[in-house]
């Protein structure tokens, strides 16, 4: 029976290659017979290099269950560099990974593009040597990394190398600053011609967070640096202190999961998670630009601070809770620039940034709104000129003040759910997102192909159906259970970030008081 199984896939692959690939084709058509398994892994890599084809892989990350199937897919259908002799004349490398040691510490996992390179050769991080400015205004700032070992990976051994060829991926100890997604190059002393660096990581904003503790309390040290490693791996955790506690923010329940289990097994150090909460964000629904000049003048210890600003504030349109882009108008600057006294300008971006970490409503970080300083009053100064800390405070202020006349909104995740489910089902699982979990149904299909393999598995063969909704984070805490017991467990689902949208309860609470 296994025997007859095997055979009815490897044919069932023989005929969706058929229309890709001659030989699969020749097999199929001509003698009505499926490829061996090593011509049908040859014929899937040919359809692969053409980009005709695309593997599917089943695995689990929390599980470690089909890591291996992953790896060798990777070596049996993907290009080798090697094969095309194809490198990058501006010898960029790319830091795709960070592990973690117990004797030599934090690991870089580096791919090579074009660099060849000796194992004690300075590099320079591409992606942290210019840093703009809300004025996009370029500040050089070279972050020069030596590393203490180049080492290639084999199985879980590390074997010691003295030099790194294009093409290779290695790993490098002692890179102290680099994270993953960045950019290294050779350092050449007095160059000032940078190439561009390697296309970053996007990163989607946490949409979850978890307190996280320690079940040992003398491990409280060494988790702080264990999760500092971790935010280093994956620059979608992010690790931050609330009140004396440690909270990660992540992708969803299962990212921050892996990460405990990452912690335990990596680091030796199991914790506790508190319950998630979703990563709210707060913004403005309306424009604020005011002619009149907010003024401070208060004394803090046996200093006086004293200074006025123009601000403006703008909505910002976005898919995915950017920052906030904090700008100094161009006469701003310059009324900075002729004060006697160096970084006024930074003093007063240092406020800014102070400001937005924290909304006026529930002191959740601002997103999606342009800041504008217009104008800085020279003549309404302390009896010291205008100073940095007396910039700083005011910009604080300056902007609670401006945001409370913007009419700041709370803002939430919201997903995009795709669900199968059989027809038998479908009315209760429509009714349960509509009338409960507050989702837009977007389109209910029930012609799709993956549909019918996934009738076989449910109850007698029954049709099923898809379902497509964007729903807000918050409503799907625990769905996985509920969507099971709801169904019987005839259904399955995938969700997937689309973008932040006003919380309804203030959104309707804001629109009534207008």
């Amino acid at each position: 029976d296994d025997k007859e199984t095997t055979q009815n896939l490897k044919l069932t692959a023989t005929e969706i290659l058929a229309d890709i690939d001659d030989e699969a084709a020749e097999a199929f058509l001509f003698r009505d017979e499926a490829l061996s398994i090593e011509k049908l892994r040859l014929a899937i890599r040919r359809a692969t290099l053409t980009k005709g084809y695309s593997p599917v892989l089943c695995a689990s990350a929390l599980k470690g269950v089909g890591i291996q199937g992953v790896l060798n897919a990777v070596c049996d259908y993907l290009p080798s560099p090697n094969e095309k002799n194809q490198y990058d004349s501006t010898g960029r490398i790319l830091a795709f990974k960070v592990s973690q040691d117990k004797h030599r510490g934090p690991l870089v996992w580096l791919r090579s593009y074009g660099s060849s390179l000796d194992a004690k050769s300075p590099l320079l991080n591409l992606s942290r040597e210019i840093e703009k400015d809300s004025d996009n205004k370029k500040h050089v700032q070279s972050v020069i990394e030596r590393s203490t070992g180049l080492f290639r990976p084999f199985a879980d051994e590390l074997l010691p190398i003295e030099r790194i060829e294009p093409g290779d991926i290695v790993v490098a100890s002692g890179l102290r600053h680099t994270v993953t997604g960045e950019t290294l190059i050779p350092y050449v002393k007095n160059n000032k011609t940078f190439p561009v660096p390697l296309e970053a990581i996007v990163v989607p904003p946490p949409v979850f967070a978890q307190s996280v503790e320690p079940v040992r309390a003398n491990d409280y040290d060494a988790l702080e640096r264990a999760l500092s490693i971790l935010t280093m791996d994956d620059p979608s955790l992010r690790l931050e202190k609330v009140d004396d506690s440690l909270v990660i923010s992540g992708l969803g329940e299962l990212h921050l999961q892996i990460a405990q289990q990452r912690l335990d097994r990596d680091f030796k150090i199991p914790v506790q998670l508190g319950s998630p909460e979703v990563e709210l964000r707060e913004s403005v629904i309306n424009s604020f630009s005011h002619d009149d000049w907010f003024r401070m003048d208060r004394v803090l210890g046996s200093r006086i601070l004293r200074a006025a600003l123009k601000i403006a504030i703008e909505p910002k349109s976005s898919t995915c809770a950017s920052e906030p882009l904090l700008r100094l108008s161009s006469q701003t600057r310059s009324k900075l620039v002729s004060v006697a006294k160096r970084d006024l300008d930074l003093a007063l971006l240092d406020g800014l940034k102070a400001a937005v970490r924290r909304g006026p409503l529930e002191g959740h970080p601002l997103t999606d709104i342009e800041l504008t300083v217009l104008d800085v009053d020279l003549d309404f100064v302390g009896p010291d000129g205008l100073d940095s800390a007396s910039l700083t405070h005011c910009a604080i202020r300056a902007l609670d003040n401006a945001l409370a006349l913007a009419r700041p909104m709370l803002i939430e995740p919201v997903m995009r759910l795709d669900l199968d489910v059989t027809e038998s089902k479908l009315g209760d699982v429509l009714a349960d997102l509509s009338l409960k979990r507050g989702a837009l149904v977007l389109h209910v299909d029930t012609n799709t192909r993956e549909q019918e393999s996934f009738s076989s598995r449910g109850s007698g063969g029954s049709m099923t159906a898809r379902v497509a909704a964007h729903v807000p984070l918050a409503e799907l805490l625990g769905y996985a259970t509920a969507v099971r017991s709801l169904t019987a467990g005839e259904a399955s689902f995938t969700t997937e970030y689309v973008h932040h949208a006003p919380v309804l309860s203030y959104s309707s609470s804001s629109g009534s008081s207008s």
